[in-house]
């Protein structure tokens, strides 16, 4: 193991040549594809960016909402980062409970619009299937799959607002805190159990 970005010592917000950049909370991580690493960095509110050896913000400043350009974009806690099939990338704004589009310039809107509903629950892990689907997992309140269109519309996959442990069939399914996700070669759907420390899927 070797460190790719950030220093030692205190967390902090620095943006710079990666290995004297400072982060807070530094949650999910997202590959662009051209070589460039996004990092949703969670207590400082911000996306960032490292590529070719240098950290830079491309989105956020202080904590609270709002769509925008760059600094201008606000972010209460982001964690999870994908890419869409769209090529877009995919925030879970954990605090605000939104899912949030930022463009590889930074410009920030929020997915089926600012005045859209919000999710029940905090959303927390974010990930892409092969086949194009979005799914997101939920914590806290509810304790679910979900599913993104690319319009902007969520649907329960799995799970409920009462959180537990019994396997079955979507909303009979129950959780507790489901976080990490990743498809495996059988395309099954694997999530990380936080609360019961299993993998399930």
């Amino acid at each position: 193991v070797t460190v790719a970005a950030g220093q030692d010592g205190p967390p902090g917000f620095e943006d710079g040549p990666a290995l004297s950049a400072r982060f807070d909370g530094p949650c999910g991580m997202g590959n662009m594809g051209d070589g460039a690493i996004i990092i949703a960095d969670m207590d400082n509110h911000r996306i960032r960016k490292l590529f070719k050896g240098v950290v830079t913000t491309i989105a956020g400043g202080e904590r609270g909402f709002a769509d925008g350009p760059g600094a201008d974009a606000r972010f209460n806690g982001p964690s999870g980062v994908a890419l869409d099939a769209q090529g877009r990338l995919l925030v879970t704004d954990v605090g605000n409970r939104r899912i949030r589009l930022v463009s590889s310039e930074g410009a920030t809107t929020t997915l089926g619009g600012a005045d859209g509903p919000r999710i029940e629950g905090k959303p927390a892990g974010i990930m892409r299937a092969r086949d194009g689907t979005v799914f997101v997992t939920t914590v806290n309140q509810a304790h679910r799959i979900l599913t993104v269109s690319p319009d902007g519309t969520v649907a329960t996959l799995a799970g409920s607002a009462e959180p537990g442990e019994a396997d079955g069939r979507g909303e009979a399914v129950r959780f507790l805190n489901p976080m990490g996700m990743a498809e495996g070669p059988d395309g099954q759907l694997y999530v990380v159990e936080h609360g019961y420390c299993k993998i399930r899927h």
